[in-house]
């Protein structure tokens, strides 16, 4: 029995984990990485780092670093493509980051169904149809 090859081990292993590149109607990527994980997975980060100190401690912050990651990721590939958005959470000011993810958690509490891509849509819907207070 002849072993595989480590490049082609590696080459069939990124071929099966690589996702796709657009959603069900063929627009965008909407998913991968923690986009992907649902409310719950969310939910259950944020009550982790609760519980390890809170958000901005270590290492309760740790547990919300992909998500925190995948937001920041998010804004810049929004303001980049949107025409006349220069910063899509700029209401949040200073450490926008952390308060999207504020934000969203009472979304995803009722929306355990939902993924965090979503309940990250559903912020930035939020933001351009809600009247400014």
């Amino acid at each position: 029995m002849r072993l595989l090859s480590p490049i082609t081990f590696v080459a069939a292993t990124l071929g099966l984990s690589l996702s796709y590149g657009a959603d069900s109607q063929g627009r965008f990527v909407a998913g991968g990485g923690v986009g992907s994980l649902g409310c719950t997975d969310y939910l259950g980060a944020t009550a982790t780092a609760r519980q390890q100190g809170g958000f901005e401690a270590l290492p309760g912050g740790n547990s919300l670093n992909p998500f925190m990651q995948y937001v920041l990721g998010f804004t810049t590939g929004f303001n980049m493509e949107r025409d006349g958005v220069s910063h899509i959470f700029r209401a949040f000011g200073q450490n926008h980051g952390l308060k999207v993810l504020l934000a969203i958690e009472p979304w995803c509490a009722s929306n355990p169904t939902k993924s965090f891509d979503e309940a990250l849509f559903h912020q930035v819907w939020k933001l351009r149809h809600e009247p400014r207070k």
